[in-house]
């Protein structure tokens, strides 16, 4: 009888399994380090916790110094764009209402805009399922587009393609309605979007 040899059990298969608390606390100290050096403590914290969530999905092996500093820096590196990007839409908002002619200044003002507002929302209402519920999720629950896709089940792809299709939708709808207005000298009543 002859016997087959057997290979010697791995190493990792009797290890024993890691704790995920100590393992998380090592990486956020680890993290905090790198993010202390960039930005205020509070800040680096929140950054760190990120990260340290992020890498305990990582098998241990991967997890080194070097992918922690990326990983914090890519990380602060989205908040500083996000932050900037509120700062212009917040710089862009004054600017639009330190511009804006008060309703009294315009007395059809008020009426031009409730039939701009019932055209868009004509063409809201008529917009395919998937588009409006993208539409409305993105735009007036101000949800981010991957949190959009992961409620409605689709890619973020889609809900980009989606959007961007609404959008040009509502384009051509205020376009329509500039025309309007321009050829009859007036606000334009009674027409459908």
């Amino acid at each position: 009888m002859t016997r087959l040899a057997s290979f010697p059990p791995r190493m990792d298969d009797h290890a024993p399994a890691r704790d995920p608390r100590r393992t998380y606390e090592e990486i956020l100290v680890r993290a905090m380090r790198y993010a202390e050096r960039l930005v205020p403590r509070d800040q680096a914290f929140e950054v760190a916790h990120d990260v340290a969530v992020e890498m305990l999905r990582h098998p241990p092996s991967q997890v080194n110094g070097t992918l922690l500093y990326l990983r914090v820096t890519s990380r602060l590196r989205n908040l500083w764009r996000a932050a900037r990007r509120r700062a212009s839409l917040d710089r862009a908002y004054v600017e639009m209402q330190t511009r804006a002619v008060p309703a009294w200044a315009n007395p059809g003002a008020e009426l031009e805009a409730r039939e701009l507002r019932k055209r868009i929302e004509g063409v809201v209402a008529h917009m395919p399922d998937a588009m409006r519920e993208v539409f409305i999720l993105v735009r007036e629950e101000e949800l981010s587009y991957k949190e959009t896709a992961e409620r409605l089940g689709v890619s973020v792809g889609t809900v980009h393609t989606q959007l961007s299709r609404a959008n040009a939708l509502l384009r051509e709808c205020v376009a329509r309605y500039h025309a309007d207005t321009r050829s009859s000298g007036q606000s334009p009543r009674g027409r459908l979007p």
